[in-house]
C-alpha cells in the first residue's frame, strides 16, 4: 500500500467520523427539542383543563388553590385569574354564569383560557 492510500483513506475515515458526529448531534438537539416540545403541551393542558375543571367545581377548590398549584408545579413566572367583566364586556346569559379568565406565563411557554362559571360553583377566595 502506498503512502498517499493510507493518506487518502485517513482523509476519508476522518470525514466519516465527523460527518456521523454532526449527526449525532443534530439527533440529540431534536431530542432535547422534542422533550421541550411535550412539556410545554402538558403543562399547557394540564393549566387551561384544571382551570376549566375548577370553575365547574370538579377540580381545585378555589381558583385560588388553581393558581399557586400551577405556579409551583410548572415553576410559571406568572399566573392570575380574573372575572372577564372586569375587562371586557360580557353579556349575561340566562344560566346566570360569569366568565372567568386565567393567563400565564412560563420560561418556555404562556397561554390563557376562558371558562363560564354558575355562581352556585364558585366557592370563594380572593382574586
Amino acid at each position: 500500500m502506498k503512502f498517499t492510500d493510507v493518506v487518502i483513506v485517513f482523509v476519508m475515515l476522518t470525514l466519516i467520523e465527523c460527518s456521523a458526529l454532526k449527526s449525532f448531534s443534530v439527533c440529540m438537539k431534536m431530542a432535547e427539542r422534542k422533550t421541550d416540545l411535550m412539556m410545554q403541551a402538558t403543562a399547557t393542558h394540564f393549566v387551561s383543563e384544571s382551570f376549566k375543571n375548577s370553575c365547574r367545581g370538579k377540580g381545585f377548590e378555589t381558583l385560588n388553590g388553581w393558581q399557586k398549584a400551577c405556579r409551583a408545579m410548572w415553576k410559571l413566572d406568572y399566573i392570575a385569574w380574573a372575572d372577564a367583566e372586569d375587562f371586557m364586556n360580557v353579556p349575561k346569559d340566562l344560566n346566570s354564569e360569569t366568565l372567568f379568565y386565567g393567563r400565564w406565563i412560563g420560561k418556555n411557554f404562556n397561554g390563557e383560557v376562558y371558562c363560564r362559571k354558575t355562581e352556585k360553583a364558585y366557592s370563594g377566595g380572593e382574586k
